[in-house]
């Protein structure tokens, strides 16, 4: 009986808006700014853990808002290990940047909308811009 080779074909689903950021305050700071005037309720969660092959675990840290509908996160640009050291860059073409809002799930497009016109008004937020998430090369970092 012979070994059959089977081969899977497999695509991510890229569903989601990102929008870079610089700013210089802390992250629990940027987070407390986007709360006051985009009227959300981040609040700090687990550090996401990214693991590679042969590679040291990193993480990110992020806070997390969440809608009936949809989920937004403050992802910070740096990666860190278990001692909290600086160790990278989630997305390293981006090092410009210091955080992501990734903004996912249904009503995506409804939060998205006026995010633009309430992050000029941030004083923290030095520029931002919406990504283009297909021109990104490590916009894998970004599925979890």
């Amino acid at each position: 009986m012979g070994n059959k080779i089977i081969k899977f074909s497999f695509e991510p689903d890229y569903d989601f808006i990102v929008f870079a950021l610089v700013s210089t305050v802390k992250e629990y700071q940027f987070a407390w700014h986007l709360n006051s005037i985009c009227k959300m309720d981040f609040s700090k969660s687990e550090d996401i853990e990214l693991t590679y092959s042969k590679e040291e675990t990193k993480y990110i840290s992020n806070y997390v808002f969440f809608t009936e509908y949809s989920c937004v996160r403050i992802l910070k640009n740096k990666l860190i290990d278990k001692e909290g050291e600086s160790i990278g860059y989630l997305i390293p073409e981006l090092k410009q940047f210091d955080f992501f809002l990734k903004i996912e799930g249904e009503s995506i497009d409804e939060i998205a909308e006026d995010l633009p016109e309430k992050l000029k008004s941030l004083p923290c937020v030095q520029y931002f811009e919406k990504l283009k998430i297909e021109n990104l090369k490590s916009k894998d970092n970004l599925l979890f």
